[in-house]
């Protein structure tokens, strides 16, 4: 029963990321549209963009420079390295104004609304009329007042006041999970609910 109930998960989670890929994909990309990958980590979103849209260039930004080695590897292993190119950057995105038709920030370890530095960042890189595709992972204490549902509002809050018109949020998945909860690192119960949000540089 346990394998059966892992590959039903595995497999809402597979359809989850299949229905973002394709939000992003068919959601006004076109030939010669440069994308921005924030928080790549190994580059799993970057590839998963350019093997859908051939046309597309991304640069892929990493926090360290072992995120961005296991990201070039896997990008080369795919034969994807002359359409996306990996870079580490923790400040200042080096980048002109306006440069990307898109941005996406998929399952990063530094949620983008909780950088708002980074989050004007991508606001002053990305064209007018351009899309903002977020995926993250929040976890709400079962003995706790604070909900996913106030996470995703402070996003939403978040985004906003970096010039965002946020047109689609949602809850796309929530499990009952034992996560370790700082400061004291215990493992305790908690709602993981994972959000999907799409914002719009006006």
């Amino acid at each position: 029963m346990a394998q059966a109930f892992r590959a039903v998960v595995g497999r809402k989670a597979e359809d989850q990321w299949e229905s973002l890929l394709s939000k992003i994909v068919d959601g006004g990309l076109h030939d010669g549209d440069r994308v921005l990958d924030v928080g790549c980590g190994v580059g799993r979103a970057s590839i998963a963009v350019a093997s859908r849209a051939r046309g597309v260039r991304i640069d892929a930004m990493a926090r360290t420079a072992v995120e961005a080695a296991h990201a070039r590897s896997q990008i080369r292993r795919e034969h994807l390295d002359r359409r996306v190119v990996v870079r580490v950057s923790t400040g200042a995105l080096p980048f002109d104004d306006e440069t990307f038709e898109a941005a996406l920030s998929i399952d990063s370890s530094l949620p983008l609304v909780d950088a708002p530095d980074l989050l004007a960042e991508v606001f002053r890189v990305l064209r007018s009329g351009g899309s903002l595709y977020l995926r993250w992972h929040s976890a709400s204490w079962l003995v706790s007042t604070v909900t996913d549902g106030s996470v995703a509002e402070a996003s939403v809050t978040a985004l906003e006041r970096a010039g965002f018109v946020v047109s689609a949020v949602a809850r796309t998945c929530a499990t009952t999970s034992l996560v370790r909860r700082p400061p004291r690192r215990r493992f305790e119960p908690a709602v993981v609910a994972t959000w999907e949000l799409r914002a719009t540089k006006a």
